[in-house]
């Protein structure tokens, strides 16, 4: 609030409603779409149809400097506009890695050594408006898990296909199997 970085925290909308001066569902839309969506559990829905092929996990080496310490993932996933460190519990918006380069030698050019991404800002300041806000993370996350366009439900159902039909093609060898043997013994 100091820096004067809009967040979306619902307080000025939650103390209209304790008022009760507005109904709840007057300010419904103003809520994040899976608090509008509570009131929809209990209604039977369609389960969506997973298809299509998972996209490509891509991992970067990441170091978090926060206020408790210094925090480093090398193997950090990136998920759409996020870079997600599953090892410490750690999320922030997407940079682009900045490489690192190593002395070998003196008087020989450095030679590069990889990148990093180095998360300088505090987890718990301005990225909270990115999360919580209308259509920020959270709102895309549910978008899509409630699509089945989730990255880990592609995953699922990719491996589960495979299993399917690689079961199939196992049946479909065993039955020829089984008739080559039924016709070698009878002719």
């Amino acid at each position: 609030m100091e820096k004067n970085v809009p967040r979306t925290d619902y307080t000025a909308l939650k103390a209209r409603i304790a008022s009760g001066a507005v109904t709840l569902d007057a300010v419904m839309s103003e809520l994040p779409i899976p608090w509008q969506e509570i009131r929809s559990l209990n209604n039977r829905t369609k389960r969506p149809k997973v298809t299509g092929k998972p996209p490509r996990r891509t991992f970067f080496h990441v170091e978090f400097m926060t206020t408790t310490g210094l925090f480093e993932d090398r193997h950090a996933e990136k998920d759409g506009d996020w870079i997600i460190s599953s090892k410490h519990g750690l999320m922030a918006p997407f940079r682009e890695p900045i490489p690192i380069y190593e002395q070998r030698e003196e008087g020989k050019p450095p030679v590069r050594k990889g990148a990093v991404i180095v998360i300088s800002q505090d987890p718990s300041s301005e990225w909270d408006t990115e999360f919580w806000r209308q259509g920020g993370r959270l709102d895309q996350v549910y978008q899509r898990a409630k699509k089945g366009e989730s990255p880990e439900q592609l995953r699922i159902a990719y491996r589960r296909q495979i299993i399917r039909r690689l079961g199939w093609a196992l049946a479909g060898a065993l039955t020829i199997a089984n008739v080559a043997i039924v016709a070698a013994k009878y002719l």
